[in-house]
């Protein structure tokens, strides 16, 4: 942020001479002698008169004032009867002729305060301005052009106007340098805030006892307690979630038993859309379903007109209408992982949004294959954006990956939990948000006895406890768990997800029962491409994108066994080369 300049405008003492003037016709008033100031006025003006006796106080226009002094009827445009001590009134811009009756000049001490308060402010990005008054009034800003041009009392008009209460006033204006003027006032307090509406929206969220409990980016870093902001515009969001124990009930029904895992994010373009793909967890019959919301946050009670896709509509828990959608139940399995997904394209009149989800883990390790359950158009072109800011009816434009109720609002009590989640988007690549909170600002649903924690390789961990609900990291680094390779020995497969690289290094030659084998060749088959490593090791690196990676040693027996040849898939367990079940070549 640039420096912050102040503009101060001092007291104005006017030591004016002044002149005495006899008439021949006395005023009216019966004075014989005045002491008369002529004063001009940039601006609304507080004007002080020091007396030692009471008189009389006339205002006139010059003009007013020669006719007035030749014994012409002008009359003053103001008459104000002055007691000794200090008396005080307002005067707005303009060049004016003040007459003290029955004064001497030594008699009178005047003094000109410009009656209202001025700054010049740098405005950055994501900052507001706090104006504290202590009376009703009004504010300008001006560009330091129309500022200049305003107080030689041209006709340029501010760029911004607010009218101000007492107390503490919050105005937006965009960012640049202005020049601020409060009214009426000679004193105003002027401060730059960080401009965060989803802070207060985070502070109304833990107003609620149960907030959604879980990963979620706001669009700001927390460097120590001081927030700097961040946007991220994307065309993918992803949820990864890991769930090896759950038990839940919803507290008002402990019939009911479950949990949902919910991504959320804004679309936002010319108009603001809500999007949510949840993975409702059924843990009483461990079956799971998957369905997505969409709903207008462009104002309250928006309407969802020009929507379409494999969806329909229903009402929201507060009466608003929403397009969702659902898949049939299915079993999962414990351990139960993998990605919720959501993309949007462009196309012609608007977006097309779809939802997904990559199931990495059911029981047994499965390759990575992305599948979309459903689409949705939406009458707007737009990116999926994160941001410290706030759609039009007052939901973040935040992204978050939580655990909350069913639906409808429902709380839900977690009994046991290790569940792992971390929170991405696109970028060339599946990116982690760079820093993340706890808890999420636009889901109704909440959840209960349940807090987080990071665990060593970066991922949120819920566990029994109370949540941290603010700030976790503004480092989030989690591993993520795309590239899937296959273990073969000679009877049972084994499969991982790769977390960090490792160098697989074949012998050239083995032995076994006897027989030597010589290494011939080395394939990698990346996604069904086949490429031959011209080595004897292969170095294996966790793809930023969904991968699935086989590699293949083959080796060829002696003379006796020429027909045959060993295959080798992925063979890395605890440094060992494992061997594949023999071939007919």
């Amino acid at each position: 942020m640039k420096p912050v300049h102040v503009l101060l405008f001092l007291l104005v003492l006017l030591s004016v001479p002044v002149a005495l003037h006899s008439e021949d016709v006395p005023p009216p008033g019966g004075s014989c002698y005045w002491a008369y100031f002529n004063v001009q006025v940039p601006a609304l003006t507080e004007v002080s008169v020091l007396l030692n006796s009471s008189t009389v106080l006339y205002v006139f226009t010059p003009y007013q004032y020669v006719e007035w002094a030749a014994g012409g009827l002008a009359e003053p445009l103001l008459s104000l009867r002055l007691s000794p001590g200090v008396n005080t009134l307002n005067l707005s811009r303009g060049n004016y002729t003040l007459v003290v009756l029955r004064a001497e000049p030594n008699q009178v001490t005047l003094n000109l305060t410009p009656y209202w308060s001025v700054e010049e402010l740098y405005v950055a990005p994501y900052f507001s301005v706090q104006v504290s008054v202590g009376s009703k009034t009004e504010l300008y800003a001006f560009t330091e052009p129309e500022f200049q041009v305003w107080e030689m009392d041209g006709p340029a008009q501010p760029s911004y106007n607010f009218t101000l209460l007492p107390g503490r006033n919050t105005v937006d204006v965009g960012p640049g340098t202005y020049v601020f003027v409060a009214l009426n006032v000679t004193r105003a307090n002027f401060t730059l805030l960080p401009q965060y509406p989803v802070l207060l929206n985070l502070l109304f969220q833990q107003e609620s006892q149960f907030p959604p409990v879980g990963v979620s980016a706001l669009g700001l870093y927390n460097y120590s307690g001081t927030l700097v902001p961040y946007t991220v515009t994307t065309d993918e969001v992803l949820g990864f979630f890991n769930v090896s124990t759950l038990e839940a009930v919803e507290l008002d029904d402990p019939q009911v038993r479950g949990a949902t895992i919910q991504l959320n994010v804004m679309l936002n373009g010319s108009g603001q859309y809500w999007l949510q793909d949840v993975l409702s967890l059924l843990t009483g019959n461990q079956t799971t379903y998957l369905d997505f919301n969409v709903w207008n946050a462009s104002a309250p009670n928006a309407s969802l007109r020009g929507v379409k896709g494999t969806g329909s509509f229903v009402l929201g828990t507060q009466g608003q209408r929403v397009f969702a959608g659902s898949t049939y139940p299915i079993v999962y399995h414990l351990p139960f992982a993998g990605y919720l997904d959501v993309k949007e394209s462009p196309v012609e009149g608007g977006t097309n949004v779809t939802f997904g989800y990559v199931i990495l883990q059911d029981g047994d390790l499965v390759p990575p294959i992305q599948r979309w359950f459903a689409w949705v158009f939406v009458p707007v072109r737009g990116e999926l954006t994160v941001s410290p800011f706030t759609a039009g009816d007052g939901s973040a434009e935040d992204a978050e990956l939580v655990v909350g109720g069913i639906s409808g609002g429902d709380v839900s009590q977690i009994l046991a939990s290790d569940v792992r989640l971390a929170l991405f988007y696109y970028n060339e690549g599946i990116t982690p948000f760079p820093a993340v909170y706890g808890v999420g600002l636009d889901t109704l649903e909440g959840a209960t006895g349940v807090g987080q924690l990071l665990s060593a390789n970066g991922l949120v961990v819920l566990v029994p406890g109370v949540p941290l609900n603010y700030f976790l990291t503004d480092h989030f680094s989690p591993a993520v768990p795309t590239t899937y390779v296959t273990v073969v020995n000679w009877t049972k497969a084994y499969s991982l997800y790769l977390r960090s690289p490792f160098v697989l290094e074949f012998p050239p030659n083995f032995t076994s029962h006897g027989l030597t084998y010589k290494l011939v060749k080395i394939e990698t088959v990346v996604d069904g491409r086949v490429v031959e490593v011209n080595d004897s090791f292969v170095e294996v690196t966790p793809s930023p994108t969904f991968q699935n990676v086989t590699i293949v040693a083959v080796y060829r027996g002696p003379p006796s066994l020429q027909l045959w040849e060993f295959l080798v898939l992925a063979a890395l367990v605890s440094g060992t080369v494992l061997l594949a079940r023999r071939r007919r070549l």
